[in-house]
């Protein structure tokens, strides 16, 4: 079996995030071992995008490969693995039963050596069982966090009734006058759910303004 050494994870269900959005109160995982394998591009893609099980043969000949530190003591994760298909990787968290449960993107420099790896290794021939499609979030992690505090006020202004509020960040916001404030309030939810919004930076700033 193939390993890859001394390595950092940012571990997450479902989307997890690019490297250079990783931040140090993220919980990241100080891996000392764990097991690469080239998988077929097609596989791979399925693991991109869908949630899924991987066969039982396959779980137990990664079962206990995985170790980690924490705390100056080493650990083991019970399946993990980083697949590679010449052209990404990444690296998969594996419950007891074989279903997807956590992804971590590798920083640059481990993905290309990884991809490097995988250029000298036998393809392994793994059978997934494909569940429910992942929905990405495609939008950075700061454009989320701001609308996540953008729609977080407007809550808390509609059901505390500060109407003027509302009113006022409608205002600023498409600069147009409107008082009606079930009309406006859902606008602007609606507004936030799109996939670019205009000036997110100032509307963010404008309502962390306001909600002092």
């Amino acid at each position: 079996m193939n390993y890859y050494y001394d390595l950092c994870l940012n571990l997450k269900k479902d989307n997890p995030y690019k490297f250079y959005e990783w931040e140090l109160d993220d919980e990241l995982i100080e891996i000392k071992k764990i097991p690469l394998f080239k998988i077929s591009e097609s596989v791979l893609n399925n693991i991109y995008k869908y949630n899924g099980k991987i066969d039982e043969v396959f779980l137990k000949k990664i079962k206990n490969k995985t170790t980690y530190k924490k705390d100056g003591v080493i650990k083991t994760i019970m399946y993990a693995v980083i697949f590679t298909d010449t052209k990404s990787s990444i690296a998969i968290e594996f419950d007891e039963k074989g279903d997807i449960i956590k992804r971590s993107y590798l920083l640059l420099e481990d993905e290309l050596n990884t991809i490097e790896i995988g250029f000298s290794l036998k393809k392994e021939k793994i059978i997934l069982l494909k569940k429910e499609k992942i929905i990405y979030v495609n939008n950075l992690r700061q454009e989320e966090l701001m609308r996540k505090k953008i729609k977080e006020e407007l809550n808390n202004s509609f059901y505390n009734k500060e109407y003027n509020k509302i009113i006022y960040y409608h205002l600023e916001w498409f600069k147009k006058y409107n008082d009606n404030i079930k009309y406006i309030y859902k606008k602007m939810l609606n507004e936030l759910e799109k996939q670019h919004i205009n000036d997110l930076e100032i509307i963010y700033n404008l309502v962390l303004q306001g909600a002092k």
